[in-house]
């Protein structure tokens, strides 16, 4: 019976194939990657961060809304003055002294709003505040960058519309994603006159 000879280990360590490193084109790869992704959530981050700013904005019209529905409730109509802001047209249709455009105007301690008028037309009927918004707030916003609110009286019932009040004011698409819940009409003259057309 033959012997079985042991084996003997190999004291020669195991050969490393490569290192624990990344090589370049591993490298280039993820910040490829990276990029791709960061290209795609910057504006989702951007449109995020305006609609929570313009809060403020929806605020403001919200505050608008509820001065002239209450108005209204109380008196059957609109006033001649709202928030600090004296009409213009209802000035010079009761026999007062004329207000100029730019005296009507009032500022507003926001970073988005400008400043804001409001006007009264008692021969028509019908109420509106106009926004200005602040151009370098604001992405969206072009031209005059202008929001308007108006109320109007239909069969016996308050309505209200928001949006522009004719195309100069903001270039289409109207109205801007960030407050598009608030402002879902893109034109109010136009409205206001089919409204009149129909009464």
């Amino acid at each position: 019976m033959s012997a079985v000879k042991p084996t003997r280990r190999s004291t020669v360590p195991p050969s490393v194939g490569r290192s624990g490193g990344f090589t370049l084109l591993e490298i280039m790869m993820v910040i490829g990657i990276v990029g791709v992704l960061a290209s795609i959530a910057l504006p989702a981050y951007v449109s995020y961060t305006e609609r929570a700013r313009m809060v403020e904005v929806t605020a403001f019209i919200a505050e608008v809304h509820t001065a002239l529905a209450a108005e209204y409730a109380s008196t059957g109509g609109f006033p001649d003055q709202l928030m600090g802001s004296q009409s213009r047209i209802a000035a010079r249709q009761s026999g007062q002294p004329r207000v100029r455009r730019q005296d009507s105007r009032v500022p507003v301690s926001s970073p988005l709003i400008d400043q804001y008028y409001y006007e009264y037309n008692p021969r028509r009927n019908f109420a509106y505040v106009a926004i200005r918004l602040n151009r370098d707030e604001v992405s969206e916003c072009r031209g005059r960058c202008m929001i308007h609110l108006a109320a109007t009286e239909v069969n016996d019932q308050l309505q209200f519309f928001c949006g522009r009040w004719n195309r100069a004011y903001w270039r289409d698409p109207f109205p801007p994603k960030t407050i598009a819940r608030e402002c879902g009409t893109s034109n109010i003259n136009r409205e206001l006159r089919r409204l009149r057309r129909r009464g």
